[in-house]
C-alpha cells in the first residue's frame, strides 16, 4: 500500500473520553487525512448514517453513553455486514465477547491501548481494504475487456454435439438467424460444405482434450452467403462441456493486408518508443543535473545540521523503546490473567452444562419408571377390585347355603 491510500481511508472514533479521543486522534491524524469523532453512540450512528458511504473504519469503545458499542455495531451490521469495526474495552465478560463475535467483529482490544498494537490492526484492515479496492477494480476492467470484446468481435457458444447455445447480435447479422433460430441451429449448419469433414473432426478432438483451436474457417449465411472467420475456440472450465468462439469477420485478401499492416505498425511503434524513451531520458539527465548543482551547495551544512538531529533522535528513541517495553511487559501480564480468568468461567459454565446434561437424562430416566410405575399400581387396583367382587360373592354363596343348613336342620 502506498500513504496515498492511507490518506484515502476515512475512520470513525468513538470514544466518551475527550483526553483518550484527542490522544487517539493526534495519533491517527499522522496518518490518515479524514477522520471523524464522536462522543457517544447515539451521535457515532449519526455521523455514520450520513456518511455511511465514505466511513471505511470505525474504532469504537463498548462502554457509551445513550447507545453501547454492541448496539451501535448492531444497528451498523443491519445495513453493513462488512465494515471493519474494532472495539476498544476494558470489559471482559465472555458474552460480550461473544456477541462482538457474531456481529463479524474485526478486533478486539483490552484497555489501556498499545498504540503500536492498535496501529498494526488498523494497517491489517488497511490492507484488507486495499486488496479488496484491487479485485473490485480488476472486475470491472475484466468486465470492460469482456464488453470490448463483444463489441468488436462475433462470438457464439456450442456444446459438444455442435449445438449452437449463444450468438451476440455480431454473430446473429453477419449469419442472418434469428435469436429464436438459435435453438435448433448446428454448427453443421454454419461451416461451409466445402470444409473437410476430416479438417472438422481433428478440430472436435482437439477441442474436446482441452487444446486451442486458431485458424481461418469458411461459414455460409442463412442466405446462402460465404463469409471468413478468423476464430479462436476453446473449451470452457464449466462443468457442462461447452466450447466459445471468438472470431472477426475477414478474407482472404483482408488476411494478407492484416499481416503486413501488423509488421509496419509494430515497426512504428517500436521507433517511437525508443524516440521517446531517448527524449525522456535527456530530460531526466538536465532535470537531475541541475537538481545535482543546487544540491551541492547545501548538501555539507545540512548534513551537519542532520548528524545532530540523528544523534538527538536517538536518545530519545532509546528512552522511548525503554519506556515501551515495560508498558509492554505490563499489559501482556494483564492480559494474560485475563484470558485466564476467562478460560476458567468457560470451564466452569461447561462442567456446569455436563452436570446439568446428566441431571436432565436422571429425570427423564425417573419419569419413565414412575410412567411404569402408576401403570402396575392401576393394573393391580383393577386386580384388586375384581378379587374384591369376587370374594363379596363367596361370602354371599356361602351365607345363602348356612341359611338353607340351619332351615334342614330345624
Amino acid at each position: 500500500m502506498s500513504s496515498n491510500y492511507l490518506q484515502e481511508i476515512k475512520i470513525l472514533i468513538v470514544e466518551d473520553s475527550a483526553e483518550e479521543r484527542k490522544s487517539l486522534l493526534e495519533t491517527l491524524q499522522k496518518y490518515f487525512t479524514t477522520i471523524y469523532e464522536a462522543e457517544d453512540g447515539e451521535k457515532a450512528y449519526e455521523i455514520y448514517s450520513q456518511n455511511d458511504k465514505n466511513i471505511d473504519l470505525i474504532i469504537s469503545k463498548i462502554t457509551l453513553r445513550n447507545l453501547d458499542g454492541i448496539e451501535l455495531l448492531r444497528k451498523i451490521r443491519e445495513s453493513n455486514f462488512n465494515l471493519p469495526f474494532i472495539f476498544i474495552t476494558d470489559r471482559t465478560d465472555s458474552k460480550t465477547i461473544l456477541d462482538a463475535v457474531d456481529l463479524n467483529i474485526s478486533y478486539y482490544m483490552f484497555k489501556p491501548i498499545n498504540i503500536h498494537n492498535l496501529l498494526q490492526k488498523i494497517d491489517f484492515v488497511c490492507e484488507k481494504l486495499f486488496l479488496q479496492k484491487k479485485l473490485d477494480n480488476k472486475q470491472k476492467e475484466i468486465q470492460n475487456y469482456i464488453e470490448s470484446v463483444d463489441n468488436v468481435s462475433l462470438i457464439f457458444k456450442m456444446n459438444e454435439d455442435g449445438q449452437i447455445t449463444y450468438m451476440n447480435k455480431a454473430m446473429q447479422e453477419v449469419s442472418g438467424y434469428s435469436e429464436k433460430e438459435i435453438e435448433t441451429l448446428n454448427l453443421k449448419d454454419l461451416i461451409h460444405p466445402n470444409v473437410s469433414k476430416v479438417v472438422i473432426e481433428d478440430t472436435w478432438e482437439k477441442l474436446k482434450n482441452g487444446e486451442l483451436y486458431q485458424g481461418d474457417t469458411k461459414f455460409l449465411s442463412k442466405k446462402d452467403e460465404e463469409f471468413y472467420l478468423n476464430s479462436t475456440i476453446f473449451k470452457t472450465n464449466s462443468l457442462e462441456d461447452e466450447y466459445i468462439t471468438v472470431a472477426f469477420l475477414t478474407t482472404q485478401e483482408n488476411l494478407k493486408k492484416r499481416d503486413f499492416y501488423k509488421k509496419v505498425l509494430y515497426n512504428i511503434q517500436k521507433s517511437n518508443k525508443k524516440e521517446n524513451e531517448y527524449r525522456k531520458l535527456i530530460y531526466e539527465l538536465s532535470h537531475k543535473l541541475q537538481s545535482q548543482e543546487s544540491y551541492l551547495e547545501n548538501a555539507n551544512h545540512l548534513l551537519e545540521v542532520e548528524k545532530k538531529r540523528a544523534l538527538s533522535k536517538e536518545r530519545q528513541l532509546n528512552h522511548y523503546e525503554l519506556q515501551m517495553e515495560n508498558l509492554n511487559s505490563k499489559h501482556e501480564k494483564i492480559i494474560y490473567t485475563k484470558n485466564e480468568e476467562i478460560k476458567t468461567y468457560a470451564d466452569s459454565v461447561e462442567e456446569k452444562k455436563k452436570k446439568i446434561d446428566i441431571q436432565t437424562r436422571q429425570l427423564k430416566y425417573l419419569e419413565s419408571e414412575l410412567k411404569i410405575l402408576r401403570e402396575k399400581y392401576a393394573n393391580l387396583e383393577k386386580e384388586l377390585d375384581y378379587k374384591n367382587h369376587r370374594i363379596t360373592g363367596l361370602l354371599d354363596l356361602l351365607n345363602n347355603k348356612n341359611k338353607e343348613m340351619q332351615k334342614q336342620a330345624v
